[in-house]
C-alpha cells in the first residue's frame, strides 16, 4: 500500500504504525460507514468477548462493537516479506484489520457473524475495500504493486482473517477465499456481496 501525500503518493510497503492506521480508519468509514450504524470502537489490544473466539491480530466483539487490534503482531505481518521475518506485507495486516470491519457492517446489516456464508460475506466484503483504494480513487491508502499478491498470500495461508467469521471459522478452500475477495473487489460495493452470500 502506499500513502498519498502533500507532494504525491509514496511507494512502498508502509510500516503498521499509528500513521497508517490512522489513514486505514479513514479509509474503512468510506467503504463500511453506514447512516445510522454506530462505528465500531478501536481497541489496541485483543480482549476476552463474550460468545466469541478471538481472533489476533484483530478481532471483532459485537458485544461490545470493538475492533481490538493486537499493533505489534499486525506490525510482524505488515513488514515487506522478502526481509525474512516472517511478513507478508503492509496490505495483508491491513487487509485483516478491514476483514474485522467487515464483519461489524454485517452486524449492523443484521446478519449472522458465525458460519461459512459470514466467511464469504467477510472475503467479499473486504475486496469491496480493496477496490476503494484503487490508485486514481483519492483514498489516503492506495493499493501499490504486490497489494493483491499479498492479499492472495494472506488468504492461503491456515488462519487467514480475511476470509473468516467472527470466530476465525474459514473457508475451507483456498480458490473460495480467493474468489470471494475478488466478488468483491469487481463490484466495488456492498450490496452484490450481501445478496450472493447469504
Amino acid at each position: 500500500a502506499r500513502q498519498a501525500a502533500p507532494i504525491g503518493p509514496v511507494a512502498g510497503n508502509l510500516p503498521v504504525d499509528q500513521s497508517s492506521l490512522l489513514a486505514l480508519q479513514e479509509t474503512l468509514r468510506a467503504a463500511f460507514g453506514r447512516s445510522g450504524a454506530q462505528w465500531p470502537a478501536i481497541s489496541e489490544s485483543v480482549s476476552r468477548c463474550p460468545e466469541v473466539t478471538v481472533t489476533t491480530p484483530a478481532s471483532y466483539c459485537p458485544a461490545t462493537n470493538t475492533v481490538g487490534l493486537d499493533v505489534a503482531e499486525l506490525a510482524r505481518i505488515g513488514t515487506d516479506p522478502e526481509q525474512g521475518a516472517g511478513g507478508m506485507g503492509d496490505f495483508a495486516a491491513f487487509a485483516e484489520v478491514a476483514s474485522r470491519h467487515a464483519l461489524a457492517r454485517q452486524q449492523a446489516e443484521g446478519f449472522p457473524l458465525t458460519g461459512l456464508a459470514t466467511a464469504q460475506r467477510t472475503a467479499c466484503l473486504t475486496g469491496v475495500w480493496a477496490a476503494t483504494i484503487v490508485v486514481g480513487r483519492g483514498a489516503v491508502l492506495q493499493l501499490s504493486p504486490g497489494d493483491l499478491d499479498e492479499a492472495v498470500a494472506e488468504m492461503l495461508a491456515p488462519r487467514s482473517l480475511i476470509a473468516a467469521d467472527v470466530n476465525g471459522g474459514g473457508i475451507p478452500s483456498g480458490f473460495a477465499r480467493v474468489e470471494a475477495f475478488r466478488d468483491g473487489f469487481s463490484a466495488g460495493e456492498i450490496a452484490p456481496c450481501l445478496e450472493k452470500y447469504r
